[in-house]
């Protein structure tokens, strides 16, 4: 049996299921922002909210990930 295609491309004869996850990071600091880093080496997650307390780091992580993928996620505060 097969799993389940998600994305482009389902149904069609030969095609390759296409699945895209979707990563918010609570608390950014420390061992959250080592944590995330790996995930933006895989092409099928999208790092699109981030969450922290401190305004600042949460400005300049967004800024970050800006710069490495070319894309801003939503930005929560306390």
């Amino acid at each position: 049996m097969e799993p389940p295609s998600v994305g482009p491309g389902c149904g069609r004869k030969g095609s390759r299921p296409v699945i895209l996850f979707r990563l918010g990071a609570i608390g950014i600091t420390g061992m959250e922002r080592a944590n995330v880093r790996p995930y933006l080496k895989i092409t099928q997650v999208e790092v699109t909210s981030l969450c922290d307390v401190d305004r600042d780091e949460l400005a300049m992580r967004a800024k970050e990930l800006l710069e490495m993928i070319g894309s801003a996620p939503t930005l929560y505060g306390d």
